[in-house]
């Protein structure tokens, strides 16, 4: 019995090691994240800055929307978005984005062998599918200035874009908002670029 005790008290002492391993690293993720939040102005906007290891994810400082719990991001953790949302717009997102952003990327050098770089763009809307906020996403050596982000922004939002889902199924009956990312590989741009210069 008293091996049986002993056992068990060991094997508690290693889960609450454990556990608390894992507070104190998930604290320390947290201070960072939050350390690495600032808030930058672009032409006439605040913008939110948060940096994340050789990426920045940047937002209007007067976004509402994404900064609230969804829980479409739970229910749709594992499957395949594309089955719950169609966005049928993309054509007019790419030429906002190919005349805006991808001339930043022409000389682009990756610090990696192969480029896997992406800008990302996030559309948020709430039940009604209206767009109505953006996050983005980039490699921070793109150097992309805020202003250039903001015009981005508003180009993208004046399009008055929709996603189209439905409001009453499983995913989407209790959601605040709903999102959909549009993804941009930095090879595709460079490639995209080359031939139009031809």
């Amino acid at each position: 019995m008293k091996k049986l005790f002993k056992t068990l008290i060991s094997k508690f002492h290693i889960v609450a090691l454990c556990l608390t391993l894992f507070s104190a690293n998930y604290i320390y993720a947290q201070n960072k994240f939050v350390r690495n939040k600032t808030e930058k102005k672009a032409d006439k906007c605040l913008f939110i800055v948060r940096e994340g290891g050789e990426t920045d994810v940047v937002y209007n400082k007067n976004n509402t929307l994404m900064l609230s719990e969804s829980n479409f991001v739970t229910k749709t953790d594992e499957i395949d978005l594309d089955k719950v949302v169609k966005f049928n717009e993309r054509q007019r997102v790419d030429s906002i984005f190919y005349k805006i952003i991808a001339p930043f990327y022409r000389n682009y050098k990756s610090k990696y062998e192969y480029e896997v770089e992406e800008f990302d763009i996030i559309l948020y809307s709430k039940t009604d599918g209206n767009v109505c906020e953006l996050t983005f996403e980039y490699d921070r050596d793109a150097n992309i200035p805020l202003k250039t982000i903001e015009k981005l922004e508003n180009e993208i939002l004046a399009l008055g874009l929709k996603l189209k889902f439905d409001p009453n199924s499983h995913y989407t009956e209790d959601a605040l908002w709903v999102y959909y990312p549009v993804k941009y590989s930095v090879p595709r741009m460079k490639k995209k670029l080359k031939s139009e210069n031809k």
